[in-house]
């Protein structure tokens, strides 16, 4: 059966909300009726209900007791504590009050020197945090062997503090050939005794038990339609920074027996020069040019079709179930409206009428 006649959808708004929040955000997640935001410029973390009212606010120092660095990440918890992934070896762990309860430090220099906006680099199952958190052993992910020769994740126990490194890269990544390619960034997600990890450079999402040491379960290639890489080279030092806008995978999202994945398709080179969409003054044309997607994976049906995220929506967040609903981020600067608050969607993906009902 063709994938039309069975497993399509389409994104629709169904509702919005606004949050007095302004300033430049670059963390955010939602579960259950809560949402957090990170405010890079104010160092500030903001937690709302999904009726757009806020809960706390806090400012952080960058020193001292109950001090946060600086923030790439965060996660709202099962048990509604948030933690925090900062650069350095140590994430703290807040309450819903803010209040930093604890810190997981790690035993060993953390290497990680950049992370992609709204990206959730780690995934919680249980007990358990997996994250990509580079370092142990002297693994550096910016050297050639680092995805060859080192596991990629550390598994943190949340009640002991204690962690080990597990996943080998299976082998079907571009990263074990002698070919270098950009150096690519870990989105990550746990639901039902799986976890869910890509490169954001590549199509393909390798899926592991909790309880793995080394080898994947299963890699899925989501095969986009459209999918911008730089191709391998010889070269010491490869990279397309300024060349085109690479694809990437946003965020993967778990959900009842499958993963959804949140991509970028990415933008060619001849398009990228030809609008000047290096230059600052024309980011807010990109998603104009780099088509933003969803697609739905479930072990029984496959993969879906490809679903376009509107280009006035800047990011996705909070995909737990395909029958519940999820947000999105307005993006004010693509509008080209400043507002005192943050405009949020409430988003669905429906299946269409031709599709029979999950």
């Amino acid at each position: 059966m063709d994938i039309e006649d069975n497993f399509t959808f389409e994104i629709v708004i169904e509702d919005s909300i606004q949050v007095a929040l302004m300033g430049s955000i670059n963390s955010l997640d939602f579960r259950g009726d809560k949402g957090i935001a990170y405010d890079y410029q104010n160092r500030q973390i903001t937690l709302f209900d999904t009726e757009g009212e806020i809960v706390m606010a806090k400012e952080f120092a960058l020193e001292g007791p109950g001090s946060i660095g600086h923030v790439t990440n965060l996660k709202i918890l099962e048990d509604g504590n948030i933690l925090v992934y900062q650069f350095g070896n140590k994430m703290p762990l807040l309450n819903e009050a803010l209040e930093v309860q604890r810190y997981y430090e790690m035993s060993f220099p953390a290497e990680l020197r950049g992370a992609a906006y709204f990206q959730h680099m780690y995934a919680q199952h249980e007990d358990d945090v997996y994250l990509f958190f580079p370092g142990r052993d002297g693994g550096n992910p910016y050297l050639d062997n680092f995805y060859k020769d080192y596991k990629l994740v550390e598994k943190l126990n949340l009640s002991t503090g204690n962690s080990e490194s597990v996943f080998k890269l299976a082998s079907d990544s571009k990263y074990l050939t002698d070919l270098k390619f950009d150096y690519p960034m870990m989105a990550l997600s746990a639901g039902e005794g799986e976890i869910y990890l890509a490169l954001d450079t590549e199509s393909l999402i390798h899926v592991y038990s909790p309880d793995a040491k080394e080898e994947s379960l299963i890699t899925l290639d989501f095969s986009p339609s459209k999918f911008v890489q730089m191709e391998g080279s010889n070269e010491e030092y490869a990279s397309s920074y300024g060349k085109m806008l690479k694809g990437g995978v946003k965020n993967l999202f778990a959900i009842p027996n499958g993963v959804v994945v949140h991509y970028s398709e990415g933008i060619e080179g001849e398009v990228y020069k030809r609008e000047a969409l290096h230059d600052r003054e024309n980011w807010p044309k990109l998603p104009d040019f780099d088509n933003n997607m969803l697609k739905v994976y479930q072990q029984d049906k496959g993969w879906s079709n490809e679903v376009q995220v509107p280009c006035h929506m800047k990011t996705i967040s909070g995909i737990m179930d395909l029958n519940d609903s999820f947000w999105a981020l307005r993006n004010d600067d693509y509008i080209g409206e400043e507002q005192d608050y943050l405009t949020f969607y409430r988003v669905r993906l429906k299946q269409n009428n031709n599709s029979p009902s999950l």
